[in-house]
Parts: structure tokens; sequence; C-alpha cells
């Protein structure tokens, strides 16, 4: 509802509208006008949609409860240290999956891991993904993911809410990439393409956090891994121009992961238990 009008209203102003690269653009150019600033906050307001929809759903279906119980996840910050680990080294292997690949056909990655940002702009980026972007989770993870497993396996629950989660973005995918270049040198071949590769790393990304999820219950994690996620590439790849060879590998890796947690913690819950095993073992802990 926020994204599709302000992104035209920007192409057609030449406005930065929010991204990674937001408290750089600030820094160094500045908002054109006052009109530009209310563009980029009305922007903003949509990626809390999912946030939003979980609170008012919630609200709704079950009552002030849930709704408290949403947020209460986010509080859960006890976990094993493996997932720790995980959340910290995944983001970082795919960021380095294009760079390497770049490498690999000639491009110059001396500008690798030189992000053009100063230590303030690069903690500010963090937070300000953390408190917008990682905001996703309550809604997708906190709140769909477990209304879908109700009815269906953890496995393909996470599939159906990937797909969802990838349309969602496709407006802002466009015009991160391509409208400000849009002309004879684009078709829309390249858009398509481009959209594709998005969903194939997104649809496996979200069986990924699910399978964090399942394992953790804790949105917490989930607001950090996605963060890390976005902003990981950014500092990774610093001034390296991305020719697009590692799109197509980042999301066969993503899959090589997938396959690989569906081996060891199979399709039902994604944790290595079946439905009754997980639910014992629940009931157990609420006892103790």
């Amino acid at each position: 509802m926020f994204w599709i009008p302000t992104i035209l209203i920007a192409s057609a102003n030449n406005y930065f509208l929010p991204s990674v690269y937001t408290f750089r653009d600030i820094s160094s150019t500045g908002f054109k006008d006052g009109f530009h600033i209310i563009i980029f906050i009305i922007n903003q307001m949509g990626v809390y949609g999912p946030l939003f929809a979980a609170i008012i759903v919630s609200w709704k279906k079950y009552g002030k409860s849930e709704v408290k119980n949403l947020f209460s996840k986010i509080k859960v910050w006890r976990v094993k240290p493996k997932w720790i680990l995980i959340i910290l080294l995944l983001p970082f292997i795919f960021a380095l999956i294009p760079l390497g690949m770049n490498a690999l056909v000639g491009v110059d990655i001396s500008g690798a891991f030189n992000p053009g940002m100063s230590v303030q702009i690069i903690f500010l980026t963090l937070t300000n993904n953390i408190v917008t972007s990682g905001l996703e989770e309550p809604g997708w993870r906190g709140f769909a993911f477990p209304e879908m497993i109700k009815k269906d396996e953890a496995y393909r629950s996470g599939l159906i809410i990937g797909f969802f989660w990838a349309i969602w973005h496709y407006p802002y995918v466009i015009y991160i990439n391509y409208i400000p270049e849009l002309g004879p040198g684009i078709s829309i071949g390249v858009v398509i393409y481009a959209l594709l590769g998005f969903t194939i790393v997104i649809l496996g990304g979200s069986i990924i956090f699910s399978w964090i999820y399942a394992n953790t219950e804790s949105l917490l994690i989930l607001i950090l891994f996605h963060a890390f996620q976005n902003v990981f590439p950014v500092f990774v790849m610093g001034q390296v121009v991305d020719m697009g060879m590692g799109s197509l590998i980042t999301g066969l890796f993503t899959w090589v992961v997938v396959a690989l947690i569906t081996k060891y913690y199979g399709r039902e819950t994604l944790t290595g238990l079946t439905e009754e095993e997980k639910a014992a073992k629940e009931a157990k802990l609420k006892k103790n």
C-alpha cells in the first residue's frame, strides 16, 4: 500500500528511498526537499506491514493475550550457542559467494570490505535494519508460521510464507535494482530473470528462517539474522561492482543449506522431532 505510490513518486523526482544505504545517502547528499522527507517516511512505514497485520489478526482472532505472547517472543534471548554462530556465519557466507563469483570472472575486488562508510554509519545502518526490516519477523515467523504449522508441515509452511514474502518485496526489488537505470539497455527479460533469482533465494531463505525459529522460538534471533542478511553483503562487497554473477550461485547454495536442514531435521517440524515428540517435549518443559 505504501511502497508502490512512493516508489513511483521517488522515481519521478529522483529521490532516494530507505535501503541499506540510507544513512550513507543522508550523510552524503541529504534530502532534496521537504516532500522528499515525507515520501521517505511514508515508504519506510511499509516495512511494518507484516508486523501490523500480525497484531491486528492476533487481536481479532485470539485477543489481547495473544498479542502479548507475540511480543514476548522478541524477549527470548537465551538460545544454544550454535544458533548464535549460525545467524552470524550464514549471512557472512552468503555475502562471500557473490564476491567470489565476481572474482572468478575477473572483476576487480580490491574494494571488498570497504563500503565507503564510517564506523558510525555502519552501526546506524545495522541498527536501522534491526528496527525496520528485522521487524518483519513477528509477522512472517512470529504469527504466520505458528498458524500454518497447526495444519501443515513446517517445511511446506515455510515455503508458502516464502512465496508471499518474495512477492511482497517485488516492487522494492525492482526499484532498488532497475528503475533508476531503466532504458534501452534494460529489457523486461532482465527484470523477470532478476525477480526469479530473488524468488529462488527467498523461498529457500524462508525455510532457513523457519528452521531457526522452530528450534529457538526466538524472534530476537530472527530479527538479528534478518538484519545481518541485509547488512553483511554491503560490508563484504564494499565498493566492488557486482556483475550479477553471484545471484544464481547464492540461490543454489541457499537450497543446498535447505537440503541439509531437511536431511538432518526433517520436513515435518524442522526440529528433528515428529509433531507428537515435539508436543510431548513442550508439555514436559511446561511442567518443569
